[in-house]
Protein backbone atom coordinates (compact mmCIF):
# COMPACT_ATOMS: atom_id res chain seq x y z
CA UNK A 1 0.00 0.00 0.00
CA UNK A 2 1.35 3.86 -0.93
CA UNK A 3 1.45 6.54 0.79
CA UNK A 4 -2.20 8.49 -0.21
CA UNK A 5 -2.99 12.51 -0.34
CA UNK A 6 -5.20 14.46 -1.91
CA UNK A 7 -4.25 15.62 -6.00
CA UNK A 8 -4.19 19.53 -5.39
CA UNK A 9 -2.04 18.84 -2.61
CA UNK A 10 0.61 16.20 -4.86
CA UNK A 11 0.75 19.01 -7.71
CA UNK A 12 1.39 21.87 -4.96
CA UNK A 13 4.44 19.71 -4.14
CA UNK A 14 5.27 18.54 -7.25
CA UNK A 15 5.08 22.31 -8.42
CA UNK A 16 7.04 23.50 -5.69
CA UNK A 17 10.02 20.54 -6.58
CA UNK A 18 10.30 21.69 -10.28
CA UNK A 19 12.14 24.60 -8.84
CA UNK A 20 14.49 23.07 -6.18
CA UNK A 21 17.01 22.63 -8.69
CA UNK A 22 19.39 19.41 -8.99
CA UNK A 23 18.63 15.66 -9.66
CA UNK A 24 17.12 15.00 -6.65
CA UNK A 25 13.50 14.97 -6.27
CA UNK A 26 13.60 15.50 -2.06
CA UNK A 27 16.82 17.61 -1.84
CA UNK A 28 17.63 20.97 -2.56
CA UNK A 29 20.35 23.89 -1.40
CA UNK A 30 19.41 26.89 0.84
CA UNK A 31 22.41 28.96 1.72
CA UNK A 32 24.91 26.13 1.05
CA UNK A 33 23.80 23.64 2.96
CA UNK A 34 21.57 20.43 1.60
CA UNK A 35 18.28 20.16 2.56
CA UNK A 36 16.08 17.00 1.84
CA UNK A 37 12.39 15.89 3.28
CA UNK A 38 11.07 12.78 4.47
CA UNK A 39 7.58 12.40 4.06
CA UNK A 40 5.27 12.09 7.04
CA UNK A 41 2.82 9.86 8.19
CA UNK A 42 -0.83 9.64 5.28
CA UNK A 43 -2.96 12.14 6.76
CA UNK A 44 -6.67 11.79 7.10
CA UNK A 45 -7.62 14.76 5.59
CA UNK A 46 -5.35 14.21 2.48
CA UNK A 47 -3.08 16.61 3.62
CA UNK A 48 0.93 16.29 2.65
CA UNK A 49 3.31 16.46 5.38
CA UNK A 50 7.09 15.72 5.65
CA UNK A 51 10.34 17.01 8.14
CA UNK A 52 12.95 18.60 6.69
CA UNK A 53 16.33 17.71 7.76
CA UNK A 54 19.98 19.74 6.87
CA UNK A 55 23.32 17.74 6.21
CA UNK A 56 25.87 19.28 8.34
CA UNK A 57 29.67 17.42 8.51
CA UNK A 58 27.90 14.29 7.48
CA UNK A 59 25.35 13.98 10.25
CA UNK A 60 21.12 15.07 9.94
CA UNK A 61 19.48 17.48 11.74
CA UNK A 62 15.52 18.65 11.90
CA UNK A 63 15.07 21.92 10.36
CA UNK A 64 11.68 22.13 9.76
CA UNK A 65 8.54 20.77 8.37
CA UNK A 66 6.56 21.37 5.19
CA UNK A 67 2.47 21.03 5.06
CA UNK A 68 0.60 21.15 1.56
CA UNK A 69 -3.54 21.61 2.68
CA UNK A 70 -5.92 19.01 1.09
CA UNK A 71 -6.92 21.95 -1.60
CA UNK A 72 -3.47 22.90 -2.16
CA UNK A 73 -2.18 25.28 -0.10
CA UNK A 74 1.45 25.63 0.99
CA UNK A 75 1.14 26.20 5.15
CA UNK A 76 4.70 25.84 5.61
CA UNK A 77 7.87 24.67 3.64
CA UNK A 78 11.05 25.11 5.95
CA UNK A 79 14.25 25.79 4.52
CA UNK A 80 13.36 26.87 0.86
CA UNK A 81 15.36 28.33 -1.42
CA UNK A 82 14.92 32.02 -3.44
CA UNK A 83 12.74 29.99 -6.40
CA UNK A 84 11.14 27.65 -4.03
CA UNK A 85 9.37 30.29 -2.01
CA UNK A 86 8.90 32.03 -5.20
CA UNK A 87 6.95 29.20 -6.32
CA UNK A 88 5.04 28.60 -3.28
CA UNK A 89 4.09 32.44 -3.45
CA UNK A 90 2.48 32.58 -6.87
CA UNK A 91 1.03 28.86 -6.13
CA UNK A 92 -0.69 30.22 -3.12
CA UNK A 93 -1.82 32.93 -4.66
CA UNK A 94 -3.60 31.01 -7.29
CA UNK A 95 -5.35 29.23 -4.32
CA UNK A 96 -6.37 31.92 -2.98
CA UNK A 97 -8.18 33.02 -6.10
CA UNK A 98 -10.53 29.65 -5.99
CA UNK A 99 -10.74 29.48 -2.53
CA UNK A 100 -12.13 33.46 -3.31
CA UNK A 101 -14.56 31.49 -5.95
CA UNK A 102 -12.32 32.22 -9.16
CA UNK A 103 -13.63 30.53 -11.84
CA UNK A 104 -10.02 30.78 -13.48
CA UNK A 105 -7.07 32.41 -12.87
CA UNK A 106 -4.42 33.73 -15.54
CA UNK A 107 -0.91 33.33 -14.28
Amino acid sequence: MGYSVAQAAHMAREEVCRHKGGDSSNAWVHNGVEHFEETGRENRDGAYTAQVFKIVNGLCYSAGRVRIEPDGFITSWSAANRAMRAAIKRHNEVVKAFRAGAMFVVC
